[in-house]
């Protein structure tokens, strides 16, 4: 079975119009589809097929290599899937100019060849221009933009294909019809599931997502522990100058809480575009005030929005290369992009990204203000100039209470909140943050809640401070003397209490894990120095002999010695006869196709009657149509052909046949 005429080169052409690439494309149909009117053919063995694969394979390393080093798409393996085409065309052409026309599937595999295929197995050939035609259209789905023209060409495409092989018995118009409503059912059903999976995605992301998840507007009480639970490196840092302190990088801030049930959120959720320096990818976030200080950061970006981690007072990012950054009026820094990137952040004490202070940010829930009001009556806040505020809820704090990642509620009506500061007195840090912000709230100085992760300067490797899941961290910042102030109440032990707390085989686990992502790191390091630079656009240049060099070779070897072989017509040359072509099984085959038991294109005569034999029923006998058939063989191509009483046999058998189903013919 071979594929309609023209078929491949309508799919190549419709994989080059959704590539914009017409022209490559429009070459390569013609290459192909020229060997219908070309008769000459070369005699190619297996070793020949073999390098033929051989020289897809190398394409498609060097493609995937060369993606990998530019990163031009969000998804690295897009672009290699998208130019399946042009890679698999040396073997489509090494197939169709043959003269064997098929192929050995053996040299699809690269590996393990005779265990796949074992050598004395049945190893049939294959047409390959099925499976291109296959790769024609998967490559050209990589390309569709979410528009009609992939699934009017895909149904164009299936009609052309199927054409050839729809039941003879049926009218064309109705066949036609019915191939639409299956394609029209099938466009209005890839519309819904994919409203149902942009719906699903939508109400379960903040379940499987990381808690830095840009799409997530809100916190909830309970969700930091859950990420401590694992020592994997989220990102890296190298905080400039000498200073050995914990640096704590901010990803977003919210100024609304609810207590039932606990979760922060930001009041105004849009983000505003960042526009980078025109001669270099230097964004500017705020005005800079007072001494300057860096830290640089380098995070893996995924193709999706991601918030940057900065610290307080960043007023600028340098080297980020990212296709957009937006900002929101809580500091919040969101950016798109894909794989490694490295930026550094400028920062001063005097600069603010944080919007001013509203009212939401003096607001209290009337389910805390309660146990709030108690303990700030008891501390004498509303007594106190602002900096002994701080200064008595951080020692209140450290005194009074104890780190822990299992903090429980002893009365399940009170708020979480409140069992802490009431009942239990021990929890995490969003339950310290949580209640810094309500108690200076309650003492009149605007807070807000901000999460993000501590810098541990002790946890390094290769010159950077590793930071891990588990330094993932919640404080405070308060906004003092016209400026936002970082205040964070967690007693300075929480890390070293977490690290008590894992198990023997998760401190072993880690350093494995630690070694795979360094290596990991440095290759994309390197990946990112290749990006930036200016040679790498003459990359493909440098590719292009080897693939010269390898292709001459390959057709070096099998031309030398040989010779073109022109292919023989099938058809008779006018006027002369057909051997058997007034054969009397003829009439025979046309009566069972009129009464609906259609031969396929592709079968033989034999095996097209063995095929309807339970089928046909009682009401049509197979006896004589299988007489009729033996004499046909003999009278086509039986070199001594018929005598004169078999032909004549033959022909009264076929005459008795058709007589005695002539009442069927409207059947």
């Amino acid at each position: 079975m071979k594929t309609p005429p023209l078929l491949i080169g309508a799919a190549i052409l419709f994989w080059g119009l959704t590539m914009h690439q017409l022209v490559l494309a429009a070459l390569m149909a013609f290459g192909v589809e020229a060997s219908r009117w070309i008769k000459h053919r070369w005699e190619l063995n297996e070793s020949d097929f073999k390098r033929a694969s051989t020289l897809c394979t190398m394409a498609l390393i060097g493609l995937a290599f060369y993606q990998f080093l530019t990163g031009w798409l969000n998804h690295p393996a897009w672009m290699v899937f998208q130019w399946l085409p042009a890679v698999l065309l040396p073997l489509l052409l090494a197939q169709v100019y043959s003269t064997a026309g098929r192929i050995d599937p053996r040299v699809l595999f690269l590996l393990r060849k005779k265990q796949i295929l074992s050598a004395h197995s049945k190893n049939q050939p294959i047409d390959f221009s099925f499976i291109y035609l296959a790769a024609c259209v998967f490559s050209t789905g990589f390309v569709n933009q979410r528009s009609g023209l992939f699934y009017i060409g895909l149904l164009g495409l299936s009609v052309w294909a199927l054409w050839s092989y729809r039941p003879r018995h049926s009218p064309w118009a109705f066949w036609m019809i019915l191939l639409l409503i299956a394609g029209g059912a099938g466009y209005l059903g890839q519309i819904g599931l994919a409203k149902l999976q942009t719906v699903v995605e939508q109400k379960t992301t903040h379940f499987f997502s990381p808690s830095g998840d840009s799409y997530r507007k809100y916190t909830q009480i309970g969700d930091v522990p859950n990420e401590k639970l694992s020592s994997r490196i989220v990102f890296r840092a190298r905080p400039g100058g000498s200073d050995q302190r914990s640096l704590l990088l901010r990803e977003a801030t919210y100024d609304t809480f609810r207590s039932f049930p606990s979760i922060w959120s930001v009041s105004r959720k849009y983000f505003n575009r960042l526009h980078k320096s025109a001669d270099s990818y230097d964004w500017q976030l705020a005005t800079p005030a007072g001494p300057a200080r860096s830290c640089t950061i380098a995070q893996q970006l995924k193709g999706k929005d991601a918030l940057l981690k900065i610290p307080s007072g960043s007023f600028q990012i340098d080297n980020l290369r990212a296709e957009r950054a937006e900002k929101n009026d809580f500091g919040a820094v969101k950016v798109r992009g894909d794989g490694l990137i490295s930026y550094t952040v400028q920062y001063g004490l005097g600069s603010s990204l944080i919007s001013p202070p509203g009212s939401r940010d003096l607001a209290i829930p009337k389910h805390e203000l309660k146990v709030i009001t108690q303990i700030a009556e008891q501390l004498n806040l509303r007594t106190l100039p602002p900096a002994e505020i701080l200064k008595t809820i951080k020692t209140h704090f450290e005194t009074e209470f104890t780190y822990s990642l299992k903090a429980k509620s002893k009365h399940k009506k009170s708020t979480p909140i409140s069992n802490f500061l009431t009942q239990t007195r021990s929890g995490h840090c969003e339950y310290f943050a949580t209640a810094t912000v309500l108690l200076l709230r309650q003492a009149g100085i605007p807070a807000r809640y901000v999460r993000g992760y501590s810098v541990n300067p002790s946890d390094t490797m290769g010159g950077w401070s590793l930071v891990r899941s588990r330094y993932a961290h919640a404080w405070t910042v308060a906004y003092v003397d016209g400026s936002w102030i970082n205040l964070d109440t967690t007693p300075a032990t929480w890390q070293e209490t977490e690290g008590q707390q894992l198990p023997r085989w998760q401190h072993y686990w880690q350093k494995i894990r630690d070694v795979t992502s360094g290596v990991i790191f440095w290759l994309s390091q390197w990946r990112l120095k290749i990006q930036g630079s200016r040679y790498l656009k003459y990359f493909p240049l440098l590719l292009l002999p080897l693939f010269i060099w390898a292709g001459w070779r390959m057709m070096a070897r099998f031309l030398k010695g040989r010779k073109f072989k022109r292919t023989v017509r099938c058809t008779p040359k006018k006027g002369l006869p057909v051997a058997g072509a007034d054969s009397a099984f003829y009439p025979i085959e046309q009566r069972l196709n009129q009464l609906g038991f259609t031969r396929y294109p592709w079968e033989t005569l034999s095996k097209w009657l063995k095929r309807i034999e339970g089928v046909v029923g009682q009401r049509v006998s197979l006896d004589v149509p299988r007489q009729v058939l033996a004499f046909h063989y003999r009278y086509r191509f039986d070199p001594k052909g018929l005598s004169a009483a078999d032909k004549s046999h033959m022909i009264a058998l076929s005459a008795t046949w058709l007589d005695e189903h002539q009442a069927d013919r409207g059947s």
